[in-house]
């Protein structure tokens, strides 16, 4: 041999090595009834039709190797210009220099290639396979080998920093090793930070009212997975007990470290209420999920924490349309039982922050707590001004709700019209956010139903 690189275990016990100065991969088979001896020579070659002086160019530096469950080899061929992961037949029964049995060089695409990949992995649990696409510096997975003829093509990457090695931990997550930055690389799922969280257009992971990817201490939180059942939850499970646990349906969540009272979990969405122990600023803080009892990250993300981050409950929970409120008799605000101008109605949203003296996370206040400033309430576009906001603060019912008391106003010498009215916030007053419209520019238009007082 020389400057051997790779090794790997076939299902019996033998030992495959990359030759990689030699350009092939020897194959050493363990004795039957025994184990192997020092200086035993190799029984197959792949690469070269003997053991003598390389004569062919199957295998050029070749890398990294791996074994399938079926005892397929994996090649790394590291130097090719043309084919650069090779794949063999059953090592077992193979004779000297067996033919491929499949070859690829192709990334994402058809147009896009490998660079010099030096490491190769399959996974057992599911024959996922895993190239570390060294001069690219990405991680590159691949459909199992029965789909892979179809269509060779990765179908996700990852980034990772001139990869030498990769591997997969007992929970499927690839790891690689990266020259470049000299560290081992652990990756896990990630949160669905995209403007189609969850497979909803126009959604995202953040507020739980609007579901604006915006966080603030204190605020009710949603977050989505980008694929089923990520967060590995069988059955949805909500919160039946005050204070509300840290830990449910086996899952946790810590926003920067800090454990987060969960109010529901299921295989694909999570709500929780953002720590008041979190420090807002303009540096991302981690969102982690674990399985609580084996420490596994199921999915992780990074996202910004704000002082507020306003956002308004709707009656079907999608953050647009009619809002979640209660008319001055405490009835549901909507077509039936439109809110009367010059009455009180009750909104009801989340995100607005710290409020002193606000109690533990997870618990519900022991009365009223006012914020320290009241929000901009505008109905049907009218400023109705702050002598006609009676309350803004936590309600005493729940945790993490945010309550504000509004009068229904209109402009001086007009009333408010029969019917659907638009209904926003701006919190805090002119300066900080609105509940309508995000950083990206995606809009919620929500909305009360009025009736003049002739009505």
């Amino acid at each position: 041999m020389s400057v051997p690189y790779g090794v790997a275990f076939a299902s019996d016990g033998s030992v495959l090595v990359s030759d990689s100065v030699l350009n092939r991969v020897l194959f050493f088979r363990k004795p039957p009834n025994g184990d192997f001896s020092s200086g035993a020579a190799a029984s197959t070659v792949f690469g070269q039709p003997n053991f003598g002086p390389p004569s062919e160019t199957n295998l050029v530096n070749p890398h990294g190797i791996t074994i399938d469950l079926d005892d397929r080899l994996y090649v790394a061929n590291t130097n090719s210009t043309q084919v650069q992961i090779v794949i063999y037949p059953n090592v077992r029964v193979s004779q000297n220099d067996p033919p491929p049995v499949f070859a690829f060089n192709s990334g994402l695409s058809a147009s896009d290639s490998l660079h010099n990949p030096e490491s190769v992995f399959v996974n057992p649990a599911d024959g996922t396979i895993w190239v570390a696409d060294t001069n690219a510096s990405r991680l590159l997975r691949y459909p199992n080998f029965q789909s892979l003829s179809g269509a060779p093509y990765a179908n996700s990457s990852l980034t990772s920093y001139t990869p030498t090695g990769v591997t997969t931990d007992p929970f499927g997550n690839p790891i690689s090793a990266e020259a470049a930055t000299n560290r081992v690389a652990f990756f896990s799922p990630a949160i669905d930070n995209t403007s189609s969280a969850g497979g909803v257009p126009g959604r995202f992971s953040g507020n739980a009212a609007n579901y604006f990817q915006r966080f603030a201490p204190g605020m009710l939180a949603t977050i989505f997975t980008f694929t089923t059942n990520s967060f590995q939850v069988a059955q949805p499970v909500s919160a039946t007990t005050l204070p509300i646990p840290t830990t449910l349906g086996g899952l946790q969540v810590t926003v920067a470290g800090i454990p987060s009272p969960l109010l529901y979990v299921s295989a694909s969405q999570i709500n929780f209420q953002i720590p008041g122990a979190v420090q807002p600023g303009s540096a991302v803080q981690p969102i982690v999920v674990t399985n609580a009892a084996t420490k596994q990250v199921i999915a992780s993300g990074y996202f910004r924490i704000d002082a507020t981050a306003p956002g308004l409950f709707t009656a079907n929970s999608t953050g647009s349309g009619q809002l979640s409120v209660l008319n001055q008799d405490n009835s549901i605000n909507g077509t039936a039982n439109p809110a009367k101008s010059g009455t009180v109605i009750q909104i009801f949203g989340t995100g607005a922050g710290i409020v002193a003296g606000g109690p533990a996370d997870g618990e519900i206040p022991s009365g009223a707590l006012p914020t320290a400033a009241l929000p901009d309430v505008y109905i049907n576009g009218f400023l109705i001004g702050p002598s006609n906001v009676l309350y803004s603060g936590l309600a005493p019912c729940c945790v993490g709700l945010w309550q504000v008391n509004a009068r229904v106003v209109s402009m001086p010498g007009t009333d408010v019209p029969p019917g659907p009215v638009t209904l926003y916030m701006i919190y805090p007053s002119v300066v900080g956010q609105n509940t309508f419209i995000d950083q990206f520019g995606n809009r919620r238009e929500t909305t009360i139903v009025t009736a003049p007082k002739a009505q």
